[in-house]
């Protein structure tokens, strides 16, 4: 008997698939992109909102008939903070990363295993602003109240802007310290408002704080005007003070004599630079020409009042 054996063979084709990468016939590849509230520039504080804009290339198969998409979200905000939300929202809390640039990087992945990832900047600002009181809080009328301030900002561009809680306000102070005289009875809360300008990007944006802020628990500061506690000797009126601005002579006129009135002189920051004592002549001189170029406050004190009056010094 004779055998015969058929060999078959068989050529089978293998077409090799790498789970989570690249499984469509077609190309859906996504493009990772992102938008930044406030322009990418972030104005003290503010919660940053991100919001998504990725877009897949081609979506969808010629047949229509199986579709990719983005399922999911990976953000790093450039200071260690993560996030896996499709449009996030965060605060920059870091200290040190106040007015700096921060990189933040979104990377996003397709249904079907495709992904693609896109850095871009966020300017983080911070400005603070402070002030102290160098004089009395609580005053008499027509006494004056020396204001010092002090801040913290990245940038030279500031303007300042005082309001004395009596309706006025200095819109723009270029001075460390001011000195400002109240004329009637009350309490007044005085706040100081600093902006900033910054220029990023070749945008012009501002960024501004106010003290004190009730938000951050800071205290007010109160200014406590009271009526005069006795009769004057003398008052504004029956004081001269010339000349002012001075080069450093100064002369003092009373229309009546002041008996045993004490005269100061004071700096901008509360310093005395220069006293008198016991002054009781209608025609007193003064000479303050060994002190700085600058602004001083004369203060005139008898036992039943003062007087106070700005001095400028010009050598």
């Amino acid at each position: 008997m004779a055998l015969r054996v058929s060999l078959i063979l068989f050529l089978v084709t293998f077409k090799c698939i790498t789970v989570g990468y690249a499984q469509t016939s077609w190309n859906s590849k996504p493009l990772a992109g992102f938008m930044i509230s406030g322009g990418g520039f972030i104005n003290c504080g503010t919660e940053v909102s991100f919001l998504d804009t990725s877009s897949l290339t081609n979506p969808c198969n010629a047949a229509k008939d199986s579709c990719d998409s983005i399922v999911s979200w990976e953000w790093n905000f450039g200071d260690g903070s993560i996030s896996t939300l499709e449009h996030p929202i965060y605060e920059y809390t870091h200290a040190h990363f106040r007015n700096t640039v921060a990189l933040v990087r979104l990377k996003v992945r397709s249904k079907f295993g495709y992904s693609d990832s896109i850095i871009l900047p966020i300017y983080i600002a911070d400005v603070w602003a402070s002030f102290r009181v160098l004089s009395d809080t609580i005053i008499e009328v027509d006494d004056s109240v020396v204001f010092s301030k002090y801040y913290y900002s990245n940038s030279h561009k500031h303007l300042w802007q005082w309001d004395f809680g009596n309706g006025i306000t200095l819109p723009d102070s270029i001075d460390q310290n001011v000195v400002y005289q109240y004329n009637a009875v009350g309490k007044y809360d005085v706040y100081l408002t600093l902006h900033e300008d910054i220029f990023i990007w070749g945008s012009n944006k501002r960024c501004s704080a106010t003290y004190p802020d009730s938000s951050k628990n800071q205290k007010k500061i109160t200014i406590t005007v009271n009526k005069p506690s006795g009769i004057p000797i003398f008052s504004d009126s029956e004081l001269s003070v010339f000349p002012n601005p001075t080069d450093g002579a100064i002369r003092l006129e009373f229309s009546n004599a002041a008996y045993h009135a004490d005269i100061s002189v004071f700096n901008l920051l509360g310093e005395l630079v220069f006293e008198k004592k016991d002054v009781s002549d209608l025609n007193t001189k003064l000479d303050i020409g060994n002190l700085p170029e600058g602004i001083y406050l004369l203060r005139v004190v008898d036992a039943n009042t003062s007087i106070s009056q700005r001095i400028v010094l010009v050598k």
